[in-house]
């Protein structure tokens, strides 16, 4: 499954196969406006984001998420899941991810120069920078 948030502020759900899936997406109808994605589900998600607004995403489920913001977006990403992160960013965006839970998920980033990513973590987190030069680690997580 995937989610993308468009050029045009819409939001797109694209589902690979037919499991059951439990997604509940609010946005306004504007391209400037905010939109806030809740996902409640057990498949991979991946989470496309290429419009200039703040996009808010929760995740609450064992599943792994990957995160590609391809504007000047900001991105507030709050998780549970126990599984394994991925997130590629460009410059001028802003992540801010949060994540929520006892188990200790990796998380991988590629960002471009200038792009700020700032992680929020409950447990100790190893944060895997591939490339990036302004990532931040807030609590018992590290930065490998």
């Amino acid at each position: 499954m995937a989610i993308v948030v468009d050029a045009n502020g819409d939001v797109v759900v694209q589902f690979k196969d037919d499991t059951e899936q439990n997604i509940d997406i609010e946005k306004s109808s504007k391209l400037e406006s905010d939109a806030e994605i809740d996902i409640n589900t057990d498949s991979d998600i991946s989470v496309e984001v290429d419009v200039e607004a703040e996009v808010d995403i929760t995740i609450e489920a064992e599943t792994s998420l990957n995160i590609d913001i391809k504007t000047d977006a900001t991105v507030n990403a709050e998780t549970t899941a126990d599984a394994d992160i991925d997130i590629a960013i460009e410059t001028g965006a802003t992540l801010n991810l949060k994540v929520d839970t006892d188990a200790a998920p990796a998380v991988d980033i590629k960002a471009d120069n200038g792009a700020a990513v700032n992680i929020n973590a409950d447990s100790t987190t190893d944060v895997d920078v591939i490339r990036g030069d302004n990532i931040t680690v807030d609590g018992p997580g590290e930065l490998l």
